[in-house]
């Protein structure tokens, strides 16, 4: 088992890190500033525009998906994934 070809970078790898746990964070409800992100991922604000910029695209995914939603919205869940590893 080994990496996607994608992730075999430190910084791509971090980037898909770092983008799927916010993802799961706000698909959770929560809602942490990009100052916040950056100091609980990297123990500093140095990468708040990073953060927002993850933010951003997790966002737009997210209402991507609600506005695919042809039901009412209790019973919406919203599933995605990202697999970082092939066999």
């Amino acid at each position: 088992m080994q990496l996607k070809e994608e992730f075999r970078s430190y910084e791509a790898l971090r980037r898909e890190h770092d983008s799927q746990i916010i993802q799961i964070a706000m698909e959770s409800g929560l809602r942490i500033a990009p100052d916040q992100w950056s100091s609980l991922l990297y123990g500093d604000t140095n990468h708040k525009s990073h953060m927002q910029s993850i933010i951003d695209k997790v966002s737009a995914i997210m209402i991507s998906h609600l506005s695919h939603c042809h039901f009412d919205w209790q019973t919406c869940i919203i599933v995605t994934s990202t697999i970082l590893l092939t066999v």
